[in-house]
């Protein structure tokens, strides 16, 4: 949005004259600084498994995940209740 009022100003670098204008930053500097940021929210857990570009679980946390998920389903399959035997009434008949 301010892209575009920039642009319509007539101003040069409006991509970056917007970037100063709304965080204070250049477009080039952002990506970096929100790294850094959620390096320092997640603190020790940030670079245990998460990709720094997309924020993404590795696929070999992923993988690991699903193989303790479908564990733990087959584990609660083979606790439930064994089947009994059903009786089927006659019909009553008035």
């Amino acid at each position: 949005m301010r892209t575009c009022l920039n642009v319509g100003r007539g101003l040069a670098d409006a991509f970056a004259v917007a970037g100063y204008e709304t965080l204070g930053l250049h477009p080039d500097d952002i990506w970096p600084r929100m790294v850094e940021r959620k390096r320092w929210l997640m603190g020790k857990y940030f670079r245990e498994g998460v990709d720094d570009v997309t924020f993404h679980p590795h696929p070999e946390l992923v993988a690991a995940y699903e193989l303790r998920i479908s564990a733990e389903i087959a584990a609660q399959t083979l606790r439930k209740k064994p089947c009994r035997r059903v009786e089927i009434l006659p019909r009553r008949t008035a």
